[in-house]
């Protein structure tokens, strides 16, 4: 044989994770069906390569953009179909033609790390494949720490830790601007959009189609006053209507940003604010009944988005006037505001004693911990200072604080592929902490112009290249992550013996839970209900069956 069976297995599911099995169809992205794209790099559909006599190397990501080199962590290893028993793919077939015979199959713990070993028959296999189309299981990411079996666990839960005594955080589920929702309905990415079938387009139907695949289920982007209103009074939202109607096809809630900027009016925000005031509900009147989020300008705390310099009377003034504007003119709409850059407490307040919290339905921050490029629990300190401010000028109100924007780079000299998917996760986490209704990975892909250069920070923030073609790691991360933890609500956090660690238990309220389990320190092994767990940066899904909180 050419390839191991492990290492056949390993490189079929890493691909097979980004399948979806939905209302007894499979949506496969990016390979398989789509309304502008072949099924597979080399054209055709999987019974092209179905023929083990083919032989051969088969890259199973798409092709690299023949534009510009493709850094070489977007593809994988390849696959030699001259290795693949005839009989798996008789097995491959069955699972893409037959819907899963359970729903409620019990997710593996074991990792990547942990092979199967070569000679698994066939059988052994098909199970294997078949798991990736259940909703409670994905594919493992190869860095996954060794897991061994954990045992069923009776409330409370407690753990029996090979290190200093900490002490114990519960957390309730996560909140909504409206309900409460599992823990993927927080998951959204931040676009740079254009015109959905435009020449200059910087996403497509292909990109809307990865995101939902992804479990993405809330896109912010700009819809800019420049672009809608290029004559004075005069409103054209033609480049944005297929993108609002296509992200709301397919569940994906529209996060509108509001932004001041147009050559027919003053650059200071004072001065141009009636005319400011016209866009926003004219765009919210044009896009009403969608359920869209409106955001009211983006990072105000900052000279570079409000002219001459910051100024939180002047935003209030607009927040008052404008946002009763936009309920009446969407009333299916939620208006949330703040959006600063970083976790500016000092610049919120003064926005709390002018009374931004009775005006709108959640403020926003954008609290990266990428200048310099620190872990993402570093952000815990700022975070709890805003929520005891919130909780000051809004006592029991449990008012929302949206993470609206950040994310970590993968440009030269920043952090590699690998930690960039595990700090989206570790984001996402703490994101559930913190009890933050939306959290929003900046970004898609390269920066506001679609570029995808290796050198240049802002435009590897992405997690797919430009074209869309390739993904990185933090993709297939984001995918696992919303598929392990779907129906799934953060219950508490386990106590163990560092602050470090995060075992954080999720749970649907009956007999199906999850936690997931990383540390920021380095790798090291702790006991949990009897079994032994290594912690690592990456986290790791580890399904209890019947756990009790």
């Amino acid at each position: 044989m050419g390839i191991s069976d492990a290492q056949l297995m390993s490189n079929l599911l890493q691909t097979l994770q980004l399948m979806n099995y939905q209302q007894q169809n499979i949506i496969a992205d990016p390979f398989l069906s789509g309304p502008n794209y072949n099924a597979f790099p080399f054209g055709g559909n999987l019974s092209t390569y179905a023929q083990p006599s083919i032989g051969g190397p088969l890259d199973w990501w798409m092709p690299a953009p023949t534009t510009q080199p493709t850094p070489a962590y977007y593809n994988a290893a390849p696959v030699n179909l001259s290795a693949i028993p005839p009989d798996f793919f008789a097995n491959l077939f069955q699972a893409f033609n037959s819907p899963p015979a359970s729903q409620n199959v019990t997710p593996s713990t074991t990792s990547a790390t942990s092979a199967p070993t070569a000679n698994k028959s066939a059988a052994v296999k098909s199970e294997m494949f078949s798991s990736v189309f259940q909703p409670t299981d994905a594919a493992p990411t190869a860095r996954t720490a060794p897991v061994a079996q954990a045992a069923a666990v009776s409330a409370p839960v407690t753990l029996s830790a090979t290190r200093s005594a900490a002490t114990n955080t519960a957390v309730a589920a996560s909140d909504s601007l409206t309900n409460p929702g599992d823990a993927p309905s927080q998951m959204g990415v931040h676009v740079h959009v254009k015109d959905l079938y435009g020449a200059n387009n910087l996403i497509n139907s292909k990109d809307l189609d990865m995101m939902q695949a992804a479990g993405v289920k809330s896109a912010r982007f700009d819809v800019l006053w420049s672009d809608v209103e290029k004559k004075p009074g005069v409103f054209d939202f033609s480049r944005y209507d297929a993108v609002v109607d296509e992200m709301t096809k397919r569940g994906i809630k529209p996060i509108i940003i509001l932004g001041f900027g147009n050559q027919h009016y003053p650059q200071e925000q004072k001065a141009s604010m009636d005319g400011f005031e016209r866009y926003s509900v004219a765009t919210a009147e044009h896009f009403k009944d969608k359920g869209v989020i409106w955001e009211l300008t983006n990072e105000p705390n900052s000279g570079q988005f409000w002219k001459p310099g910051p100024s939180a009377d002047e935003y209030m003034s607009m927040v008052k006037s404008l946002a009763p504007k936009l309920r009446a003119a969407d009333p299916s709409g939620q208006i949330i505001a703040g959006s600063t850059a970083g976790t500016d407490t000092d610049f919120l307040v003064k926005l709390f004693q002018q009374g931004l919290l009775d005006q709108v339905d959640a403020i926003s921050v954008h609290p990266y911990q990428a200048f310099p490029n620190r872990a993402p629990e570093n952000v815990k300190a700022e975070l709890d200072k805003l929520r005891n401010a919130v909780d000051q000028y809004a006592p029991g109100r449990n008012f929302p604080i949206v993470l609206g924007e950040w994310g970590y780079s993968t440009a030269q000299g920043e952090i590699d592929p690998q930690t960039q998917a595990d700090y989206l996760v570790r984001q996402s986490m703490l994101a559930q902490l913190n009890k933050s209704p939306l959290n929003i990975w900046y970004d898609w892909k390269g920066d506001i112009e679609g570029r995808n250069g290796q050198a240049e920070k802002e435009q590897q923030f992405g997690i797919v290249s430009a074209d869309a073609q390739n993904t990185k790691p933090a993709y297939s991360a984001m995918q696992q992550m919303t598929r392990q933890l779907e129906g799934l609500h953060v219950d508490q956090r386990l106590k163990t013996g560092s602050p470090n660690d995060y075992l954080l238990l999720f749970t649907d309220g009956g007999n199906r839970s999850t936690v997931v389990a990383w540390t920021s320190d380095p790798a090291h092994t702790i006991s949990v209900g009897g079994a032994t767990v290594t912690l690592s940066g990456t986290p790791q899904y580890i399904p209890f069956e019947s756990l009790r909180t």
